[in-house]
């Protein structure tokens, strides 16, 4: 979990929880896509509320949180960490 007087190392995601206006997109094309639309925020849990607040109408979602381990993990359809889509490539 979030740790203030630690930087984290990593996170994980569950790329079903990504807000998609064509859910038949695959999930790695959603997790890989590049789009004028699209952002990434790492909030502190306790400042969460004040950006949904300030994010109102804005299609938006937590879907995933730092870690402290060295290994960034994607779930999804078939949950792979990050070594795992590296090699993929």
């Amino acid at each position: 979990g979030y740790q203030p007087d630690r930087l984290p190392e990593a996170c994980e995601v569950d790329l079903d929880r990504v807000p998609a206006d064509a859910p038949e997109i695959p999930q790695v094309v959603r997790a890989f896509s590049e789009g004028l639309s699209c952002y990434v925020l790492a909030v502190p849990p306790e400042r969460e509320p004040a950006v949904r607040e300030d994010a109102a109408g804005v299609p938006a979602a937590a879907i995933g949180h730092l870690t402290a381990a060295p290994t960034a993990v994607v779930r999804g359809h078939a949950a792979r960490t990050m070594a795992d889509l590296a090699r993929s490539w």
